[in-house]
């Protein structure tokens, strides 16, 4: 028998992509896997079906479009690999982290494809990336956001569970956001561009410009001041301008 999802065994970008995308928006019961999307996103699946070499028909309607795939080899070392369960909806993997850097990125933009939405906040140019799942999925949604933040170099955001229950993690500090659009294309992942597209990566917002000038002000205390006339606390200044540069990642997420 043909070795149909084979590819998703590969540890390369890609692969991991749509396994986290599957992770998503997939559905695998016994040995086979099922998807199914929007019609707006079947571009995204042809990828998906390309990817994976399929001779199955993909059915379309007006609504969707879907296909399945059934591997009696492959599926039940993806679930012993990436720890799918039974109703994955409700039972997460324990965690994510056993992932190389690269792979884990390319595992997380491929999750935010599936169960992810982008849009722009009120007003402004910059955008707020939010993710919504179930309850069980906390822990996830946790080791996700310290990954990125700490890849991107900015505070990390909890993910708490909202009034419906559900786990929820708004994200709306555009540095974090331009790095991730950045780091799929590095990567190049087929991330989703329907939603990535509306993350302007050469805009640069007043945060920016603060903190950047902030850290311009610190470098000129550290290196440029040499009179020993100057009667002022160095360190306080420096202690100030830390809490200052934090106050600011924490009010741009």
């Amino acid at each position: 028998m043909k070795q149909k999802l084979s590819k998703l065994l590969l540890d390369t970008p890609e692969a991991y992509y749509w396994m986290g995308f599957l992770m998503a928006d997939g559905t695998f019961v016994g040995n086979r896997l099922k998807i199914g999307l929007s019609i707006k996103d079947d571009d995204l699946l042809n990828r998906l079906y390309e990817f994976l070499e399929c001779d199955n028909t993909i059915h379309t309607n007006d609504i969707k479009c879907e296909f399945s795939v059934m591997d009696s080899h492959s599926v039940p070392l993806l679930r012993d690999k990436f720890n799918i369960k039974s109703k994955k909806t409700y039972n997460p993997p324990k965690s994510l982290l056993w992932m190389k850097d690269d792979l884990l990125y390319s595992f997380i933009i491929g999750f935010i494809d599936g169960d992810g939405s982008i849009g722009k906040q009120y007003g402004r140019e910059d955008c707020i990336l939010r993710i919504k799942v179930h309850s069980n999925w906390l822990g996830i949604l946790n080791e996700i956001s310290e990954f990125i933040s700490k890849k991107a170099n900015v505070g990390t955001v909890k993910a708490r569970i909202n009034n419906q229950g559900y786990a929820n993690i708004n994200l709306g500090n555009h540095i974090l956001l331009k790095s991730i659009k950045l780091k799929a294309k590095q990567l190049n992942v087929p991330y989703l561009n329907r939603k990535w597209s509306l993350i302007n990566e050469s805009h640069i917002n007043k945060m920016e410009i603060s903190k950047k000038q902030l850290r311009q002000l610190m470098y000129a205390i550290n290196f440029e001041i040499n009179d020993p006339n100057i009667q002022f606390n160095i360190d306080e200044i420096k202690m100030c301008l830390d809490k200052a540069l934090i106050s600011y990642e924490e009010e741009d997420e």
